[in-house]
């Protein structure tokens, strides 16, 4: 992993998002692109020089932004970490994935506010759009999301997951950020139905390598509510899913199932995609 975006408003939500993208970035050697977009609405005076105000505008964001970063950059831990600061006037979705993919940023990582679980971090937010519309793996911290070593992972999957060699490679670098090598690999059956061939764990075991699998098979009408028994149960702090057409993230995500999700606030989520 050699870049990680962390978009920014300087709430504390992300500040969350930067402490843990830190910590990630000690542990990996990656660099943060730390991003602040600005709205074209913003700042525009009515009286006709609004082309002069809004760059008078964006250059005090800039000044806020990089007094924003100087806080963590300061810190003696993160010495080592290399931080870079860009400011675009544009819409926050559209400026988050365009600059990721300009950079070549390996993940986004993103605060949300996390009041309603995972179904309120991934609708009607900034977070939503992105995850909507980017490709690139983007790891949601909530307000409560703290580092923390060895700590419980989980991977929701239908085994159907089709994700790039760049994707796996993230969750390779997120797992040894956290000196983890355990993946708790559940899958969600309806009740009375049948565990996968097996072949599909020899698949999937494959394509992971370097960590060490644990299959648990899980036998729920409710979907969300399986995961969410499944992550207090095994004490899984991080939960990580692929988000393809039709798959589980679509499930998982999907109307009333949305509303009904229960899941723990203090949960990170890490979204891959196929």
């Amino acid at each position: 992993m050699k870049k990680l975006l962390v978009p920014t408003d300087f709430s504390k939500c992300a500040g969350s998002a930067m402490k843990y993208a830190m910590e990630i970035a000690l542990q990996t050697g990656a660099d943060i692109i730390s991003l602040h977009s600005i709205s074209p609405y913003e700042g525009v005076d009515v009286d006709g020089s609004g082309l002069l105000w809004i760059r008078e505008y964006q250059e005090a964001k800039a000044k806020a932004l990089n007094t924003w970063i100087k806080k963590y950059k300061s810190n003696p831990r993160y010495k080592g970490v290399n931080i870079s600061t860009k400011c675009n006037i544009g819409f926050t979705v559209t400026d988050i994935n365009e600059v990721a993919k300009e950079e070549g940023v390996d993940m986004i990582v993103m605060g949300t506010t996390g009041a309603t679980g995972v179904g309120g971090m991934l609708f009607g937010s900034i977070a939503g759009g992105v995850i909507s519309t980017t490709k690139t793996p983007t790891f949601l911290i909530p307000l409560s999301g703290k580092y923390t070593e060895k700590c419980g992972f989980a991977m929701a999957t239908d085994f159907e997951n089709h994700c790039s060699k760049a994707s796996i490679d993230v969750v390779s670098d997120v797992l040894k950020a956290h000196h983890q090598s355990i993946l708790k690999i559940v899958h969600v059956l309806p009740i009375g139905g049948s565990k996968p061939p097996a072949q599909k764990e020899k698949d999937m075991a494959a394509k992971m390598k370097g960590a060490t699998l644990e299959f648990n098979y899980l036998h729920d009408d409710h979907i969300p509510n399986a995961i969410n028994n499944f992550l207090e149960i095994s004490d899984s702090k991080i939960l990580c899913s692929i988000a393809h057409r039709h798959g589980y993230m679509h499930k998982l995500f999907k109307g009333s199932i949305t509303k009904k999700l229960a899941f723990q606030a203090h949960t990170p989520l890490l979204v891959l995609f196929d």
